[in-house]
């Protein structure tokens, strides 16, 4: 089990983005199921991901401490690439289409086989 007490920087601060900063190297759905299936506690009771955190509040965590601190196999880093070597589909002033491996995310973010992303340029 992992405990965190909510110091006077994090007052105020929602229960998600606390535990996003606490366990940055954990993917963001990951925390999402572990709030979801009633993994994460605060002061003893289920936690909401919107919910506000006050000083002093007791989170607790359940689980083993070395799967969710320490990056491991179970959550590897996103495969990247030589941007050069992908193939160019399409391109103009506006927009390009590029064939990408299914292992290469579209963003830091993405899960690995994403296949497209839409940027708006202004």
């Amino acid at each position: 089990m992992i405990e965190f007490s909510v110091d006077e920087d994090a007052a105020g601060m929602r229960l998600d983005k606390y535990l996003r900063k606490k366990l940055n190297q954990v993917p963001t759905s990951h925390l999402f199921k572990m709030i979801r299936t009633k993994k994460v506690r605060v002061n003893g009771k289920r936690a909401q991901p919107d919910q506000l955190l006050a000083l002093g509040d007791l989170l607790a965590i359940r689980g083993k401490a070395e799967d969710l601190l320490a990056p491991s196999a179970r959550f590897p880093a996103a495969a990247v690439g030589d941007p050069s070597k992908l193939e160019i589909l399409y391109e103009d002033d506006w927009m390009m289409a590029v064939n990408k491996p299914a292992a290469v995310a579209t963003n830091a973010s993405a899960t690995p086989g994403a296949t497209a992303e839409i940027l708006a340029v202004p």
